[in-house]
């Protein structure tokens, strides 16, 4: 496990000459450019800078960069925690919309006071509404639930107190003096800078913190209404076995799977319920002990820890200084997992905690396996026969051909993107059934796409609407089955898909990273999967036929979270970059995961309305009808 000290963790500001001024060298630069070149890299959590180009509304991950001391143009923000769950900075954030410029200014001396009391010296900043920053370097790191306690505990005393960047371990930002601001001006340092960037070198000692809790004693007692456990504990709280079981791990026949949501999301974030879990200790360890239970060895643990994808996991273990005994506090908590999931493998079904993957295969509209159990009687036995056959593969790898070839001049304009993948999960899930004929369902393929499923919807209505067109719909209102497809390949493409050689590469629909990432970097993704050799940005144009803006953009996000490499003005994909790591610390998984169960809510509700209906038609068409003679006497005796 890497030490928060590690130059992966820290970036750390290059050596100055004595006595030389911070920026000197930058004689010309702006104030704003020198208090962002001086003190960014050194309050940074890691060494990563987000923007935002929605002018300071959002920060999306797509947007994150390594950070440089280049003051960025738009706003930005910079991560508060390390990779490993850590901060060497306890920030302070004062929002006027809390209670004004006065409440403010109360706060930040009331604050001001209470830390210089406690032997601290701070740095301070302001926005140009009026919100102030306070920021408390410290030179021993502090662990995330400990700096999001003492924020909390802030917070309580300061009613303009915004503790949120504190409470988030992967998404805690803050802009740092110098960092443009959404209406306009910039974060304007009020600490002379020198005085600032000596204090961010030097920073504060460990004692100020212990003064600090001292100081906040009651605020921190009243956010824990249950003493801490500090005993590893299992996760039905009944206690570990023993720990005498050797290293190693509980395979699984269908290889390691991925964690369920709840135990994923503390793994990533670090937050759990202190219902279920009386302290971290019972976190982490329930936490291992699912990683257990997926089928997860001890190297494959170690390296999302070490590379920061599960930083919430990580910080349980700050609270070991050294990293020999963080190292040695882990491999105990894994024997003792190990032990617990061996001694209760028999009365514990595994079901309960692994459950099937969001992205192994979309499931159909009427919750079949595959659209071989629906009954298509329209479907000659012919076409059944060659399902799953080689000859069908090659047909389906002739289309992804056919579309390759056309699809640059065919869709252009602000939904061509989305046309081009929803035809892309399409051609997955033929390729996942063995047919041409597709019944997969608008929500299936929304998950498989990232879209919306009435967005999904309306593309569809629009591919099959062309005049040679990519797809056929065979039969619709199906009842609770979804409407059944064909894939075609159009006539102006036939003889050029069958000679071509076909591409290189799986045929994949969205992952779930770039849900995160977005479509553009997907489609640049994919482009450079498909190639046997690096390739040039003027090449990827024509590859994937986007802008160049487009390209840029997305070639400048999948480099900012080493997805691909530029080498010799060519760029390649990065082998040990994994995606579905990336998805687990964005969070992606969890996102298709509740999309899946929100899906199948509405199916369930959609299949009660239908029986509903069904029955209601059934009575209504049952019931005697009245000739006309009848229905004249009725209406005239009344």
């Amino acid at each position: 496990m890497s030490d928060s000290s590690d130059a992966n963790a820290y970036l750390v500001a290059p050596q100055e000459h004595p006595g030389a001024q911070p920026g000197a060298s930058r004689a010309a630069a702006s104030p704003a450019d020198q208090a962002w070149a001086a003190l960014a890299p050194l309050l940074a959590g890691r060494p990563r800078v987000r923007e935002s180009r929605s002018g300071g509304h959002t920060y999306l991950r797509r947007w994150e960069r390594p950070l440089t001391d280049r003051r960025p143009a738009v706003p930005a923000a910079i991560p508060l925690y390390s990779g490993v769950g850590d901060t060497r900075t306890l920030v302070i954030d004062l929002d006027t919309s809390r209670g004004g410029p006065d409440a403010v200014h109360r706060d930040t001396a009331a604050l001001t006071a209470l830390i210089t009391g406690a032997g601290g010296q701070l740095i301070q900043d302001h926005s140009p509404t009026g919100g102030v920053h306070l920021y408390l370097p410290l030179q021993q790191p502090l662990g995330f639930h400990d700096a999001r306690d003492l924020a909390l505990a802030l917070a309580a005393r300061t009613p303009t107190m915004d503790p949120a960047p504190n409470q988030n371990l992967t998404d805690g930002l803050i802009r740092p003096p110098g960092s443009p601001h959404p209406r306009g001006g910039h974060q304007r340092l009020d600490t002379p800078l020198s005085r600032a960037y000596a204090i961010a070198r030097t920073r504060n000692p460990a004692a100020v913190i212990n003064n600090l809790r001292h100081a906040l004693a009651a605020e921190l007692a009243a956010l824990h209404t249950q003493p801490a456990n500090d005993a590893a504990h299992s996760p039905d709280g009944t206690g570990s076995a023993s720990s005498g079981t050797e290293l190693g791990h509980r395979p699984r026949r269908g290889g390691p799977r991925d964690l369920p949501a709840d135990y994923l999301a503390i793994a990533t974030t670090g937050q759990y319920n202190p219902v279920r879990y009386r302290s971290p200790s019972e976190a982490r360890q329930a936490v291992l002990s699912a990683a257990v239970w997926a089928g997860h060895t001890l190297p494959q643990l170690l390296a999302r820890i070490d590379g920061g994808h599960w930083p919430g996991l990580a910080s349980f273990y700050t609270r070991y200084r050294n990293p020999h005994t963080r190292r040695k506090a882990l491999l105990a908590d894994w024997r003792n997992a190990l032990a617990w999931v061996t001694a209760n493998q028999h009365t514990h079904r595994a079901q309960n905690v692994v459950r099937n993957s969001p992205t192994s295969q979309p499931p159909t509209h009427g919750g079949h396996a595959s659209p071989t159990v629906q009954d298509h009687r329209h479907i000659d036995d012919s076409i059944q026969q060659r399902r799953g056959t080689a000859a069908e593969y090659q047909w389906i790898r002739s289309w992804w051909t056919a579309l390759q070839l056309l699809e640059h001049r065919r869709y252009t304009g602000r939904s061509a993107v989305a046309l081009r993948w929803v035809l892309r999960a399409l051609g997955e899930a033929a390729h996942k059934s063995g047919s041409r004929y597709i019944a997969f369902g608008v929500r299936s393929l929304s998950i498989a796409t990232g879209l919306d499923h009435t967005t999904v919807a309306a593309h569809l209505r629009t591919l099959r609407s062309e005049d040679d067109p990519f797809l056929d719909l065979i039969e619709d209102d199906r009842g609770l089955a979804a409407d059944l497809y064909t894939l075609r390949i159009p006539d102006e493409a036939t003889q050029r898909a069958h000679r071509t050689s076909w591409p290189a590469g799986r045929l994949h629909a969205l992952r779930p990273v770039f849900r995160e990432l977005g479509h553009t970097a997907a489609t640049v993704y994919e482009a450079l999967e498909h190639t046997r050799e690096p390739v040039r940005s003027f090449d990827l144009l024509h590859r994937t036929g986007l802008s160049r803006s487009a390209t840029h953009t997305a070639l400048q996000t999948l480099a900012a979270w080493n997805l691909i490499q530029q080498r010799h003005g060519r760029w390649h994909i990065v082998a040990g970059t994994s995606l579905v790591l990336l998805a687990e610390q964005f969070g992606c998984l969890d996102a298709v995961r509740d999309l899946i169960d929100r899906h199948r809510t509405e199916r369930a509700a959609y299949r009660a309305a239908y029986a509903l209906t069904r029955r209601a038609i059934s009575r209504f068409t049952s019931r005697p009808r009245r000739t006309c003679w009848q229905c004249w006497h009725y209406r005239h005796h009344q």
